[in-house]
């Protein structure tokens, strides 16, 4: 019974953010294999707190102990971001709550196996409020370096950036870390902090929805403009009118005319048909 009440609530959990997905981006397979990647995170973690429990005193411990965590269940989330895994917010989300969902599967176990006898009630707590805490905050992380891969694209391409696109990433990075410290620092009667870590979680997942759907609005709107822009300036032949235009001339010398003139062909073909999506 205790196992039940410490493991359904976060499978529960998994199964509902899982759900989100309308456009079926995440697999059953590669959910299952993030939560596999959250258990061995927790493992991980457990065998390093074997390690830093005879240096840490226990109150340096709370503080330690949730930024460790965070930073090791970012190496799955951060390989998802290099192979380009996670490039919007909803597969972000749900890799990262999936990688936080395996780690408190584990981490409940942990606690019945080798911990001191709990109660229903405690258990209960841990497979609801615990497990939201690490699945939000591996949601945040994932969100934040799905922004930060996004930015690091724009970066290679000589794209513009904001500077509150970049402040956004580090902001959620750095967010998630002082988040789970703050949670197992300062403690509440526990349905006050539940609805607490619930409403903080969800205000902040929010919050970086929207931010990337205008993120993405903005960047597709100026795209739309420099092919419209680049279109007008090949029909004009003035090409040192835009950026992309200047490029191809202090590129022309390298090309035999009849090359360069199947370039500024193709330029114009493809942006009349990006322009007209």
């Amino acid at each position: 019974m205790l196992f039940v009440a410490a493991l359904l609530p976060v499978i529960i959990y998994i199964f509902m953010v899982y759900k989100i997905d309308n456009f079926s981006l995440i697999s059953i397979k590669n959910l299952l294999l993030q939560v596999t990647c959250g258990m061995v995170a927790a493992l991980v973690c457990f065998g390093l707190f074997q390690l830093t429990g005879s240096i840490l005193s226990e109150d340096q411990s709370e503080f330690f102990n949730p930024v460790l965590e965070e930073i090791i269940k970012a190496i799955p989330l951060l390989w998802l971001a290099t192979r380009k895994k996670i490039v919007f917010f909803i597969d972000s989300i749900i890799c990262g709550a999936a990688v936080g969902g395996g780690f408190s599967i584990l981490e409940n176990i942990f606690y019945l196996v080798f911990g001191n006898e709990m109660g229903i009630g405690t258990i209960l707590f841990r497979g609801l409020e615990v497990a939201l805490i690490h699945m939000g905050c591996s949601a945040i992380v994932a969100a934040g370096l799905m922004l930060a891969f996004r930015i690091i694209e724009r970066s290679r391409s000589r794209l513009s950036i904001k500077k509150s696109d970049i402040g956004m990433s580090i902001f959620l990075l750095l967010e998630a870390p002082v988040l789970h410290v703050f949670h197992n620092t300062i403690h509440f009667v526990p349905l006050v902090q539940f609805i607490f870590v619930f409403g903080t979680l969800s205000g902040l997942l929010m919050w970086t929805y929207y931010y990337d759907v205008d993120m993405i609005h903005r960047w597709l709107d100026k795209g739309l403009d420099k092919q419209f822009a680049l279109l007008d300036s090949i029909k004009s032949g003035q090409l040192d009118n835009t950026t992309t235009g200047r490029f191809l001339l202090s590129v022309k010398e390298k090309f035999p005319p009849e090359d360069f003139f199947d370039i500024i062909c193709y330029a114009g073909e493809r942006s009349s048909f990006d322009g007209g999506k």
